[in-house]
């Protein structure tokens, strides 16, 4: 096109130019022409629009930090499934902890885990004790996904005592629970005494 003299080169936009101005002046082309043509160059324009609105969106994408609990397989292949539904007091109990890090920019993060005995009452539930286990903290690379070992050891028996991990980004408060943490989620334990705890409870009960 550019090898071709400025009068014959192919301009669109120089005709579009003739095509909306002619109305106005009362020549060039018929009003039905000049309305269809309007319509084409209006249809254009917005189709460009979109497309750029779709790149810049494709382009920044939302924002998001995704987290599992994990267990290990035999085959050491990590699943969200076979959570421990038994455990010994005093036992270690290990998991995978899995933060995928979709944030735009480095993050540092903090798990929080409780072992809380629950009550229901008039339709509510409530934690009538808890146990807190040590802090995990980790720093995950943007795009970049981690997996740490976590262990639990409960110190409190129970049945259906429910195992809470909550994510924080940064620091956690100083109260930890479900409703102020950024990602959540739970597995539930029966955690039961050793046979020598038994035994001695028995005694000291006779």
């Amino acid at each position: 096109r550019w090898r071709l003299p400025a009068a014959d080169r192919y301009a669109p936009a120089r005709r579009w130019g003739r095509v909306l101005a002619g109305p106005v002046r009362g020549g060039g082309p018929g009003l039905g022409t000049s309305a269809v043509t309007v319509a084409v160059a209006v249809a254009v324009v917005v189709a460009a629009g979109g497309v750029l609105a779709v790149a810049t969106t494709a382009q920044t994408g939302e924002e998001f930090t995704e987290f599992a609990v994990l267990t290990e397989t035999d085959a050491g292949e990590l699943v969200a499934a076979g959570y421990p539904g038994n455990v010994t007091v005093g036992t270690e109990t290990q998991f995978r902890l899995e933060i995928e890090n979709r944030e735009g920019e480095r993050a540092a993060y903090t798990v929080v885990t409780k072992l809380n005995r629950l009550e229901e009452n008039d339709d509510a539930t409530r934690v009538t004790e808890s146990e807190t286990f040590d802090p995990v903290r980790v720093t995950v690379g943007s795009g970049r996904t981690k997996r740490v070992r976590h262990a639990v050891t409960p110190t409190m028996t129970g049945e259906r005592l429910r195992l809470v991990f909550l994510l924080y980004r940064g620091a956690p408060p100083a109260e930890a629970v479900p409703t102020n943490a950024y990602r959540r989620t739970h597995v539930w334990l029966n955690v039961t005494a050793t046979a020598e705890d038994t035994v001695a409870q028995s005694r000291v009960r006779r």
